[in-house]
């Protein structure tokens, strides 16, 4: 058989359906308020066709109240608010059966297991159906209390409802989608709905629940559900060879990492691919497809830090990968508007090749058409981690690997795997100050590429906010790209933090509209970048040490129409440094004191022309007598 085809004609949802319908959020579901914000508008920003849509809410999600789903997590009510879904519509997708009537017991005693696999086998039976878990004073347990029990299998058209209802169990997987001998798409199971159902762990008792482990299945919806001790060492929601994913108005309350540091950048939701040993079931030989996930979406999910007992633990990491496959990528991953609040503490200590690619809060190394858009990540303890990263690995398993043998065979290649068509619009990052243990330091934003093939391509970063990401003593950029081709970084506003944006070794680069205050060092340094333009920029306030950097091994970047106030460039800088080969700096307002307004390196070559300069003791300083620097009409 052949890894990835189907012997039939599915009756899931197809890709040609797109993801704004299979993100509908229906109108009878809230979390705390009503959300309704369909997820054409986010694909559009990802296409560049974007959908305009008078369902879209009247207030942002970086504007809700950050009091209110903090609340939720030491209340544990998250999401307990929806509007439970009426049998009757339920109904229409199929006969509907009630856990109780099998036995199931919400007495906190009950192995209510039996009952949950009798209705399983009963919607299988009936080609779909919905099973109802009626709200109860107290969890049902769906396992026997002690040791690790097996999960429980879930069936294809199966949609579970059980808003106000908790479940738990003994520690290990609650629910999986297995695939025995059917490695394909689809092929564990299709068209899967799960809504309002509330998991419940117990880190005092050791009780880390992996919640969904699903392999190899199709069309999967999870809304509306709260997610409380859950996240220990392991993943909450791992995916294999899975496609067409969506998790919505989820709360994930609490990681405890049991395992030591090696386990500290567990992500709460994993991407991998479908080999032997990715998923906590052991199928047969022949079950595994090397297939990679595909099509996820986490929409308006709360990640949050909880306290039980007195011990605070800090919020699940979201989402990432570490499982790398030659000339592969996990696409079209969408997280738009979450809250991410006090995510643990792991910085980079390594940034040699390969060794950082899986450690960052959000972690995406073989990505490829990824949104990260109006999310607000915040940090109000010590310590911090780079909080999106996009590195590529140069250790990976290889294309002709069988993924049904194990271990892994890995190779180390000449480059990387770089992801590409990155879009990372609209977010807020507030609070993530490094601390004097954070070596090397802690960029919010990271994109390391590799040279000869492994750069990061046609990446965007527009309209978000930075603020109060400032220690004494710093000198931490906010983002930093290095061997990256197709950069656009614009429209963004940095607030209090040590430095702005270092761009290294990449080709093609915008740095426009962006707005600086209060920057300690430079707010833009490029080196060695080919063909760039730095343009619109403002620095407001704060006395940077420079407001434009381009060293001397640059070549074709115009530095334009940039206005710098309140500048403070230290002795031999300047409020805009250029070097490097065919320059160009015209059109620049710049006021401030110290050495020079602009400085031009002894060996580069081009023109300083139309720029006002005031304040510096010099206006423009630049070698004398080499013809191949013009400076003219400056004031």
């Amino acid at each position: 058989m052949v890894y990835g085809s189907r012997p039939h004609r599915s009756t899931a949802r197809t890709a040609t359906e797109g993801p704004g319908l299979i993100g509908h959020v229906p109108e009878d579901l809230t979390v705390g308020r009503r959300i309704a914000w369909p997820l054409q508008a986010a694909y559009g920003r990802l296409t560049g066709m974007e959908h305009r849509s008078t369902d879209a809410p009247v207030e942002s999600t970086r504007r809700r109240s950050f009091l209110g789903l903090a609340g939720l997590a030491t209340g544990l009510g998250v999401a307990a608010t929806a509007g439970m879904s009426s049998p009757a519509a339920a109904a229409e997708n199929g006969p509907v059966y009630d856990v109780t009537d099998f036995g199931a017991r919400g007495d906190g005693e009950t192995d209510s297991s039996g009952a949950f696999i009798a209705a399983f086998d009963a919607v299988r039976e009936s080609g779909g159906g919905c099973v109802i878990v009626p709200p109860a004073p107290k969890p049902y347990w769906i396992s026997p209390k002690t040791g690790s029990p097996p999960p429980l299998i879930l069936p294809s058209n199966l949609t579970l409802i059980g808003y106000g209802a908790t479940l738990t169990r003994a520690r290990g997987i609650s629910f999986a989608v297995t695939s025995p001998g059917r490695p394909w798409y689809g092929g564990g199971a299709t068209n899967i709905t799960i809504r309002g159902l509330t998991m419940r762990g117990s880190y005092a008792e050791a009780r880390p629940i992996s919640l969904f482990n699903l392999h190899h299945a199709s069309d999967v919806v999870i809304s509306d559900c709260s997610f409380i001790e859950c996240q220990g060492s392991r993943h909450c929601i791992p995916l294999a060879g899975c496609e067409r994913v969506l998790i919505e108005r989820c709360t994930f309350a609490g990681f405890h990492d049991d395992e030591g540091p090696k386990s500290a950048g567990r992500e709460c939701i994993q991407l991998d691919y479908s080999y032997f040993g990715a998923t906590g079931t052991t199928e047969p030989t022949g079950s595994y497809s090397g297939l990679l996930t595909r099509d996820v979406t986490i929409d308006h999910c709360a990640f949050l830090p909880l306290t039980v007992g007195g011990v605070t633990y800090p919020s699940p990491k979201p989402v990432g990968c570490h499982g790398y496959k030659q000339d592969s990528w996990m696409e079209r991953i969408r997280f738009t508007n979450n809250l991410v609040v006090d995510p643990g503490h792991q910085p980079a200590v390594d940034d040699t090749p390969h060794a950082s690619a899986d450690i960052g809060i959000l972690h995406l190394p073989t990505c490829a058409d990824v949104l990260i858009a109006d999310n607000r990540f915040i940090q109000t303890t010590p310590g911090m981690g780079r909080v999106l990263t996009f590195v590529a690995p140069n250790v990976v398993i290889p294309k002709t690997w069988d993924p049904n043998v194990r271990p892994p065979v890995k190779i180390t290649l000449d480059s990387g795997i770089g992801a590409k068509r990155i879009r990372i619009l609209g977010n807020t990052f507030t609070g993530f100050r490094r601390t004097s243990n954070d070596v090397p330091g802690q960029q919010v934003i990271w994109l390391r590429g590799l040279p000869g093939g492994g750069e990061i391509t046609d990446v965007v970063i527009a309209d978000n906010t930075f603020d109060d990401l400032t220690e004494p003593g710093d000198d931490t950029y906010v983002i930093s790209a290095n061997y990256a081709d197709g950069l656009e970084i614009r429209g963004n506003t940095f607030g209090a933090a040590p430095a702005g944006i270092h761009v290294a070794t990449c080709r093609r680069v915008r740095v426009t509209d962006n707005t600086f205050s209060a920057i300690d060092e430079l707010c833009v340094d490029l080196e060695r970048v080919t063909v760039g333009s730095v343009s619109g920029n403002t620095s407001q306030s704060g006395s940077p040490a420079g407001l434009v950097r381009v060293d001397d091994r640059s070549a074709g970047v115009s530095v334009t129409a940039n206005v710098g106030t309140d500048i403070s460039p230290s002795r031999g800088g300047a409020a805009v440094y250029v070097g490097g080969d065919g320059f160009t700096v015209t059109g620049n307002v710049l006021s401030g004191r110290g050495d020079a307004g602009i400085r031009v390196s002894a060996t580069a070559t081009g023109a300083v022309t139309g720029n006002a300069v005031n304040g510096f003791d010099d206006d423009v300083v630049a070698p004398r007598g080499r013809k191949q620097v013009v400076v003219t009409g400056n004031a």
